[in-house]
């Protein structure tokens, strides 16, 4: 009788473990800066993000730049 308790018991404590375990998980998946979110941007750092990727040319990032300030 005693072993049987014993076995539900630890189910219990490793479903616990397990629940305890997926919640900080999810807690700190958002405001993780490696888990890809997205900060929130300055229209600066947008602006260099759309020079990098070519999108824009020296000329129009340096006349937004100018915009911005």
């Amino acid at each position: 009788m005693m072993h049987e308790n014993y076995w539900n018991m630890s189910w219990g404590v490793w479903l616990f473990f397990l629940l305890v375990c997926l919640m900080i998980y999810f807690m700190f998946k958002n405001s993780s800066p490696l888990s890809g979110s997205k900060a929130k941007e300055t229209p600066l750092d947008i602006l260099i993000a759309r020079f990098a990727k070519g999108e824009i040319t020296k000329e129009q990032f340096e006349e937004i730049k100018q915009g911005i300030a």
